[in-house]
């Protein structure tokens, strides 16, 4: 089976096709900083900087499909105009690349989420992070929809790639712990959290990075295959998912640790190397997705939201859902043994912003909270902005993280 081609990376997935919003994106720009501008406006990180959410705005997170995030958000105000907080869609890093794909494949620009790890939020750590990568005519260029370049010493608009990167892939990473150049214990969540960083961690995502690639743009806390071994699966809802997977049908979930650890090697090679320009590596890579009903997500997920929410979605009932009406073939809420994760990720010290959110924050502090300094109406005092480090460290205190995936 082939790779997806420049055409198919044009077109919309069933994520990020904006439906009636089409004619608004057609209209606005694919410039870079318009697209930072654009998605910081729109969604709101759901955690870092400490937002006081809404009761509508905490089912924001589990919105899948963009046409659910633009709907949500021209309810709260006018898509073209300011909103404050309260009016902005609870999000992550997963759905900023995803408004930009949007717009992107909109104009017929080819373009595609990546999954991995960031060096830039927290010192001596890889965050999980989602960018997106867009083709210029002759290669893929990567970006981050939520950086403003005046805060980062690199260009956030065309990363610099491999070896010392300050965003490495899934797969990238994958690799480098296999050969023992990377330590594991250095990626995932947040240093805190050890249960949602490390070896395993990273093998996971090499998983998502491959759904993504092949235009599932899933949540993060969407699980499937041998996703579903995850400890945070085994702890949530007082251990009763186990039988909740299995009567739902899910494949993958018995997965011995040497086969899964030898799929993400054969699935990481395969990226790097169709990354590299392999096409037949790309092939095969497709091939395996596709035949493999352990490596795609089917008709139903494992979601383990951190709104509390857990449940096997169903993901075709669900497209034709909002967030707030729950289509799962089995419901049930968070045990306390779960809750207490997604506890640290609303109340831990480390959420507590370092500024104040309003219109005087530093531009790359005012997007981890989404709201952009230039368009976003303020409902507080203004602060004086601190000057920016080459690495942005100011940026970085302001994004804590601490659920199955905050981004």
């Amino acid at each position: 089976m082939p790779a997806p081609t420049l055409f198919d990376y044009s077109d919309h997935s069933p994520y990020s096709n904006p439906g009636n919003h089409t004619g608004y994106f057609s209209e606005l720009s694919t410039d870079p900083e318009e697209l930072h501008r654009f998605v910081c406006t729109a969604v709101v990180h759901y955690r870092a900087g400490g937002p006081q959410l809404t009761e509508t705005q905490k089912f924001d997170p589990d919105r899948r499909w963009l046409t659910s995030i633009l709907d949500a958000a021209e309810m709260r105000a006018p898509l073209d105009g300011p909103r404050t907080q309260a009016q902005q869609v609870a999000g992550c890093c997963r759905d900023h690349t995803l408004l930009a794909l949007g717009v992107l494949r909109t104009h017929g620009i080819s373009a595609r989420s990546r999954i991995g790890f960031a060096s830039y939020f927290v010192p001596d750590w890889r965050s999980d992070h989602v960018v997106g990568e867009r083709w210029d005519g002759d290669r893929w260029v990567r970006f981050d929809p939520e950086l403003d370049q005046k805060d980062f010493d690199f260009d956030v608009n065309d990363m610099p790639t491999g070896a010392g990167a300050p965003f490495v892939t899934a797969a990238e990473a994958w690799l480098a712990v296999r050969a023992g150049t990377a330590d594991p214990t250095k990626f995932g969540v947040d240093p805190d959290l050890p249960g949602l960083s490390g070896r395993n961690f990273v093998r996971d995502y090499v998983l998502l990075e491959v759904a993504h690639r092949h235009r599932d743009e899933l949540l993060l806390w969407d699980l499937w295959g041998p996703r579903l071994k995850s400890p945070v699966v085994g702890e949530a809802a007082g251990g009763s998912v186990a039988a909740r997977i299995q009567e739902a049908g899910l494949p993958g979930a018995d997965v011995s640790e040497a086969e899964l650890d030898s799929i993400a090697d054969e699935l990481a090679y395969l990226l790097v190397a169709a990354d590299a320009g392999d096409e037949e590596a790309a092939d095969q890579l497709a091939e395996l997705y596709r035949e493999d009903v352990r490596l795609h997500p089917g008709e139903r997920v494992l979601t383990l939201s951190p709104t509390g929410h857990v449940g096997i979605t169903d993901l075709a009932a669900a497209h034709n859902k909002e967030p707030g009406q729950r289509v799962s073939a089995s419901l049930f809420r968070t045990s306390l043994t779960l809750a207490s994760i997604f506890t640290v990720a609303y109340l831990s010290p480390r959420v507590i912003p370092r500024f104040t959110i309003t219109t005087g924050l530093p531009p790359s502090a005012a997007c981890r909270t989404n709201r952009s300094p230039l368009i976003t109406v303020s409902e507080e005092p203004a602060t004086s902005s601190a000057s920016a480090e080459s690495t942005s460290a100011n940026a970085r205190s302001t994004r804590s993280r601490g659920t199955f995936s905050p981004k």
